[in-house]
């Protein structure tokens, strides 16, 4: 089936939808105009638009030589407003202040034309050199950096250590190149200037770096160095403290919201993901809507700064000429059903993708299609790779402190466990797509398993239900788990069973030298605080919360995860033989066997003799005595029919 986007006479049509747009827009009517926007952003659902407008054809582009031509307004940033449906999408989803794309002029003229330069990244180009009037009659503001002057930021006195320079760099004489705005320390309580001359010398450095779309789909998250996409070619050659304002500035609600991203503020690996309308808001350019022409100076005032401070030249960022605050077109901290009024709403999320995950050698291509997926389900997401050192509890406490209401997790059941335990008790929701190797978490909630397109449209479609949530003490440690807890034999087996089914054939000595060594003990039980059960020869009790553990077993079936109840199974009267019959039993589907104790609890008590280690959804405990409790209905979840 052909997209949107190919059928006869949409490019047409879309040309024409743009003037009407522009014309409400001219008109001041507001609502009109993003009700508009609205629809088309329904219609193009399956179309990427975290890309900005490509040039017009039959431009041609500059040969050079170039040579550089002194001029009041350059070096200058060039803010482009939106030309296309597709562009003024990316302008409401990133705060609606007018802008889609930016590029620099560093004062070059192309000399056998004559015509001034500037220097650009689209997609599907490097970064290259284009005409100025590359885009026709569309309407940019100039902001000029030579002589320009930033407010300070208060701080230490002239004479304390400078701050660091660059986007994510490391101070200079640590062993990292500044940026290309900061070839000059910038001390804490000055004002703060750009070297123009060394910024443009950072941009020009760039060209021949190819577009980076990752770091477009993932708003910065996922970045490559050696790529740019528009923007970022700016931020990544400004001063680092120059970066760090914007972001106050941004925190303070005076650049429009959503326009830029931060990450590790105040430490050396700070990160700054910067939206056009940011750049454009921060230095001074009006609303993009004011513009009527190509080539609107940006007007600074004696002092050398832009107008209104170093901040926006309206009352504050993200306002309109009358003050009213500009409402963007895609408000990613709207959360909930998948539409409004039958137009789909964007939703802002979480994506916490663990590319360990799974089968090896696929990552690259998997987030690919799980990021593409997604924006065709119109939802936006902020990516986290896990990593060894990667605190996933708090990584998702903090998506939900900054207003994400959707937290999804791209993985298997252990990056799962590790994730849900900072929605636990709130209003955050988990979303699952699985990619790992089991994967009981969405076998038990009913979501589809290698089948990312129809995992995701379950974020939209699926029905938010509310599970049970275990929390497990022992040896000092607490612990949430999802699917169950264990004293015994599996939890010693356990280790080596789960590298095998990882791949590491060498594990299987170690299985067998531990189930041929294991011996049975006492086990004592205590459910809610009363009903005692003593087994003398027993391997092992489990305490499930959810239908499936293990390899994709499924021990009994009452087993329900939002019943309120822990299920305990008490094999106390089974050989280790006879556990291994009943193991395949239960790979073969069977379930409630008569041999297996099965009482339910809301709080269990477990005491078991040596060499008989606790451990809960795959991570050992050790040995001592565990405490299980369950947590009624404490996280919701997106989940299918099952």
């Amino acid at each position: 089936m052909r997209q949107f986007s190919e059928w006869p006479g949409v490019r047409v049509a879309e040309r024409w939808m743009g003037k009407a747009i522009d014309g409400l827009r001219a008109a001041g009517a507001r609502g009109l105009t993003n009700a508009g926007l609205r629809v088309i952003s329904l219609l193009k659902s399956n179309q990427p638009v975290g890309v900005a407008a490509r040039p017009a054809p039959g431009a041609g582009e500059p040969a050079g030589p170039f040579v550089s031509q002194p001029a009041a307004d350059a070096p200058a940033l060039l803010f482009f407003v939106p030309r296309s449906l597709r562009s003024r999408l990316i302008d409401g989803a990133t705060g609606g202040y007018g802008y889609s794309h930016v590029a620099v002029d560093c004062g070059e003229i192309d000399q056998p034309t004559g015509k001034r330069v500037m220097i650009e990244s689209a997609p599907g180009q490097a970064v290259h050199r284009s005409f100025q009037d590359e885009y026709g009659p569309r309407p940019f503001a100039r902001a000029p950096l030579a002589g320009l002057t930033l407010p300070g930021r208060g701080g230490p006195a002239a004479g304390s250590e400078p701050l660091p320079t660059g986007n994510g760099q490391q101070p200079a004489g640590h062993g990292a190149q500044p940026a290309g705005g900061g070839a000059q320390p910038v001390r804490a309580g000055e004002p703060m200037g750009i070297d123009a001359e060394a910024f443009c010398q950072a941009v020009q450095s760039k060209l021949g770096q190819p577009y980076d779309n990752m770091e477009a789909l993932t708003w910065g998250e996922v970045d490559d160095p050696a790529k740019q996409i528009c923007s970022d070619l700016v931020a990544v050659c400004l001063p680092r403290p120059i970066l760090e304002d914007m972001a106050r500035r941004h925190a303070a609600g005076r650049l429009p919201h959503r326009s830029l991203t931060v990450r590790n503020m105040a430490t050396p690996q700070f990160k700054a993901f910067v939206s056009p309308n940011a750049l454009a808001a921060y230095f001074g350019a009006p609303p993009g809507e004011r513009l009527r022409r190509p080539d609107k100076l940006v007007r600074q005032l004696p002092g050398g700064g832009p107008a209104g401070g170093g901040a926006t030249r309206a009352a504050s960022a993200g306002r309109a000429a009358g003050g009213r605050r500009l409402k963007p077109l895609l408000h990613p901290d709207r959360v909930g059903g998948a539409h409004e009024g039958g137009v789909a709403r964007a939703l802002r999320a979480k994506l916490i993708y663990n590319p360990a995950a799974g089968a090896a050698g696929q990552a690259g291509a998997q987030l690919t299609e799980i990021l593409a997926e997604l924006q065709r389900c119109d939802i936006l997401p902020e990516v986290h790779l896990v990593t060894a050192e990667s605190q996933l509890q708090a990584v998702a406490a903090d998506a939900l402190r900054r207003g994400i209401r959707l937290v999804i997790v791209a993985g298997g059941d252990g990056t799962i466990d590790n994730a849900m335990g900072g929605l636990v008790g709130t209003h955050g929701t988990l979303g699952i797509i699985p990619t790992g190797t089991r994967n009981n978490v969405a076998l038990s909630l009913g979501i589809p398993q290698g089948n990312i397109p129809a995992a995701v449209a379950l974020l939209r479609t699926g029905r938010r239900r509310r599970i049970d949530v275990g929390r497990a003490y022992c040896n000092g440690t607490a612990r949430w788990f999802l699917e169950a807890g264990a004293v015994g034999l599996v939890s010693a087996l356990y280790p080596a069973a789960d590298d095998l089914q990882h791949g590491d054939l060498a594990r299987v000595g170690d299985l067998v030298t531990t189930f041929v060594s294991a011996t049975a003990g006492e086990i004592r039980l205590c459910l809610n605080g009363g009903q005692e059960i003593v087994v003398d020869e027993g391997h092992m009790v489990v305490l499930a919360n959810m239908p499936y553990v293990g390899a994709h077993f499924h021990p009994a079936s009452s087993i329900a995860c939002d019943d309120g109840l822990l299920d305990v199974l008490v094999y106390g009267h089974l050989s280790k033989l006879d556990l291994l019959t009943y193991a395949v039993q239960l790979s073969s589907g069977a379930a409630d066997d008569p041999r297996v104790e099965h009482y339910q609890a809301r709080r269990v008590d477990v005491r078991a003799g040596p060499g008989m280690p606790a451990m809960v959804d795959g991570v050992i405990l050790g040995e001592g005595a565990l405490r299980v409790l369950v947590r009624p209905r404490a996280l919701a979840v997106m989940a299918g029919e099952g």
